[in-house]
């Protein structure tokens, strides 16, 4: 069996280590296979790989070299090494530093209340929410104090004598509030008015913060006041009783007291929470500030150690997958010298650009004039720090928050050494700029930053085909005009091609001259290639692997929550049965009345029963020791054993067990009537018992009946927004990665995007307007776009 550290982190080391993706792991098997691998990475095979249990070697998939990762542990099957045990005891240390951390989360989350993913984690599982006249509890609450505990706490009801912690900071407050002061425990922050409405308001109950306070203040009273009569003189305390007993502070929250109900709901929802802690760094960067690392601390740890996707790592596992360059650019360099540095970017160039993202148009506003779109990627990213602060001033976050993933998936691509041949390149040449936009997709997908790509990926297409500064239009200024038939140009080497290269210079020239930058004269001629991706599958297969296995998350997250709405339903139906059991044919209400009569009834049987017959046999005992004192038959009553027997039996009267039946020997006449007495009682202490079975099977069945009600209601609330999820999951959780590589080929149909058609119906209208008349068009735009256009698989 497993505690709840060990569980949790061999959950996430394998959680991780099974994203890593199918390329990566080949490479990393062939590692451990030839020994190549790191210190760090044997540690990961060795925990993280299954092994033969006869051989003790690692398991094949059979037919291949590749190994068998382990799989994600299920603590609740008792065959799983990381089975968290049937009494609960684990289950409750996890429960509980959840519902710690989403406790703390809720007091303090103005703090982040800018974090829409936090929000919304912390409000579907914390607290409760009313739909029409129904309020339903989340799985977590608030821990409240035990019945006891507030009558300790007070106020104390009107007129009742009962000592309470407000009663008597209260009662002494002209020395008391001082004291507090000098030691410490009250400060601008927290005054005696904020303790004393606060505890009036039973906001302990709600705040972690203010029972945290009011907790220090409590142990200040028990260790140094209660016990030191110097320092009760001090504060003018004329009664110790005064003083509230503070010792047992530690039982005055029970937390251990979670319903099984919510217990088993926990057990069904533990991987969606763990998980979302996992794929979310928005949510993770909140929660672990209040957990105090119990959940993070595993989370962080493996997620450090485990560093096979950084490339600046020596553990990065790099995938198994040769260059990215296609067999043309590895055969010649002509390819980048023309098409793409030359005639590919002439056919596409563009004016005034119309955005698609307004985080796009914002932040190419803000690109400095002068920049070279010689100076590449490189150029752009030296200037991604003073653009961020630009936005900032001009209170765009947004936009802001869209730069700064920018430069932050960019940097890493260009630190990456597989891709640096590609980086180089990739405003240059087509095939090198498809290779790092697919990086940028996958990377993308991984983070759920979709909004943040599309502005990344139209920024790369502004980059591309901007005019004003780009190779092209530095080659228009040449006063000879000779833009393609340069004789320095590596193309230009025959006869024959430079035959070609001056006639498009004349035609190219006439174009210019005559309609300025709407030049079709080559675009009419030239496929656009290299840089629209027309299917997942490509020569290395990585982009493809990557897709399917987005998709099959996608299926498994799907899956999960149809595991979770059939597990629901089952304890609804569960639940149910537990309801129509107690009630036994009447209404909810009527048998929460009737269970309730019922124990108060039993109750005072009880509590009658005890307090008059230990009263009436103390007096029975003390009269008959009166009595053979009073007679000088003293002798045999007095015998130690029989008055230690007769203590012990008075004792037991109030419990459940009885003790031995005294036998009395003297001889005085009332001492056969104090036997009757002890005979008596014996025979009604059967009933005592009886009654308090009969009272703790009806305070069970209403506690039954009364978290059934509530776990029926929220559980039907769960179920239908689970079966509404569940029906729209299609519609709700497109392709994001399909999404993605349509968007960058919209942007890519230059033809249709950059100039020409998309240009004509908008050529009337001043710049200005032409974009707000643009925004309007948008989403049609791009729905038109992705129904008539599919990606291969």
């Amino acid at each position: 069996m497993a505690n709840m550290k060990d569980f949790l982190t061999a959950y996430y080391n394998r959680l991780i280590f099974r994203e890593m993706s199918h390329e990566q792991f080949v490479q990393f098997c062939g590692y451990i296979k030839d020994k190549k691998a790191t210190d760090n990475q044997k540690i990961w095979a060795e925990e993280l790989l299954k092994k033969d249990p006869v051989t003790g070697e690692f398991e094949t998939v059979p037919g291949t070299n590749i190994y068998v990762k382990k799989e994600i542990p299920d603590p609740q099957d008792p065959a799983d090494e990381l089975y968290l045990g049937a009494d609960d005891k684990e289950w409750k240390k996890l429960f509980k530093a959840f519902q710690t951390a989403f406790q703390s989360m809720d007091g303090a989350k103005n703090s982040f209340k800018y974090n829409d993913k936090a929000n919304k984690f912390l409000e579907k599982y914390f607290g409760s929410h009313t739909t029409g006249t129904t309020t339903v509890q989340h799985l977590f609450q608030y821990t409240k104090a035990t019945p006891a505990a507030r009558a300790k706490i007070g106020p104390a009801p009107a007129g009742a004598a009962t000592v309470t912690l407000h009663g008597f900071l209260t009662k002494y407050r002209n020395r008391l509030e001082l004291q507090l002061k000098n030691w410490g425990v009250l400060n601008d922050d927290f005054s005696y008015d904020d303790l004393l409405s606060g505890i009036a308001s039973e906001k302990y109950n709600k705040n972690p913060k203010f029972r945290k306070q009011m907790e220090h203040v409590a142990q200040v009273i028990d260790g140094y006041i209660a016990g030191d009569t110097t320092m009760q003189a001090r504060l003018g305390i004329s009664n110790p009783n005064d003083i509230p007993d503070c010792g047992d502070l530690a039982q005055w929250f029970d937390d251990d007291n979670i319903p099984t109900f919510r217990l088993q709901q926990f057990k069904n929802e533990y991987p969606i929470l763990l998980n979302t802690l996992r794929k979310e760094s928005k949510v993770r960067e909140v929660f672990e500030q209040y957990d105090e690392g119990k959940i993070s601390g595993p989370l962080n740890k493996a997620l450090a150690n485990q560093s096979y996707d950084n490339p600046n790592s020596d553990d990065y596992v790099q995938p198994k997958r040769e260059d990215t360059l296609t067999i043309p650019e590895r055969l010649s360099e002509w390819w980048g010298d023309t098409y793409s540095d030359c005639l590919e970017k002439y056919i596409k160039l563009s004016g005034d650009r119309l955005y698609f993202s307004p985080q796009a148009k914002a932040i190419a506003g803000k690109l400095p004039k002068d920049l070279k779109k010689t100076d590449g990627l490189d150029g752009v990213l030296k200037h991604t720090g003073s653009i961020r602060s630009k936005l900032k001033e001009a209170r765009d976050f947004e936009s802001a928050k869209h730069v700064e993933w920018f430069e932050k998936t960019l940097t890493a691509l260009k630190n990456d050494k597989k891709l640096s041949k590609v980086w180089a390149g990739a405003l240059k040449n087509g095939t090198h700029m498809q290779a790092l936009v697919k990086e940028i997709m996958i990377r993308a997908i991984k983070e759920g930053k979709v909004k943040e790509a599309k502005t990344a990926l139209e920024l790369i297409s502004v980059l591309h085909y901007g005019y004003t500064t780009s190779k092209v239009m530095d080659t228009l200024a040449k006063t000879d005009f000779t833009v393609f038939s340069d004789k320095s140009l590596s193309f230009n080497k025959t006869d024959g091609v430079k035959f070609v290269t001056n006639a498009l210079d004349k035609g190219i020239k006439t174009a210019f001259m005559g309609i300025g930058y709407g030049i079709t004269i080559i675009g009419n001629a030239i496929k656009l290639s290299g840089r629209k991706i027309n299917k997942f599958s490509d020569k290395n297969g990585n982009f493809k692997s990557e897709h399917d296995q987005y998709l099959q998350q996608q299926q498994n997250d799907k899956q999960s929550l149809q595991n979770l709405l059939t597990s629901e339903r089952a304890q609804r139906t569960n639940t149910e049965a537990t309801i129509n059991t107690i009630t036994a044919g009447r209404t909810v209400a009527q048998t929460q009345t009737d269970l309730t009569n019922d124990i108060g009834n039993l109750e005072t049987i009880i509590n009658n029963f005890c307090a008059t017959e230990i009263q009436t046999l103390e007096q029975a005992i003390n009269q008959t020791v009166y009595n053979v004192n009073a007679t000088g038959t003293w002798a045999p009553i007095a015998n130690n054993a029989e008055l230690t027997a007769l203590d012990a039996f008075l004792n037991s009267i109030s419990g459940d067990t009885l003790a031995a039946m005294p036998t009395l020997t003297g001889t005085d006449p009332s001492i056969p009537a104090l036997q009757n007495h002890l005979n008596t009682i014996a025979a009604q202490h059967a009933n005592l018992v009886t009654n308090r079975g009969q009272l703790a099977n009806k305070q069970q069945s209403l506690d039954d009946l009364i978290n059934g009600t509530e776990l029926l209601t929220q559980l039907t609330a769960q179920i239908t927004e689970h079966e509404n999820e569940v029906n729209n999951w299609d519609a709700n959780h497109i392709d994001e990665l399909e999404e993605l590589v349509k968007y960058w080929n919209m942007l890519e149909t230059g033809r249709n995007t950059h100039m020409g058609p998309m240009y004509n119906w908008l050529r009337n209208l001043k710049k200005k307007n032409a974009q707000k008349r643009f925004n309007q068009e948008i989403p049609n735009i791009i729905s038109a776009y992705n129904q008539s256009h599919t990606i291969a698989a």
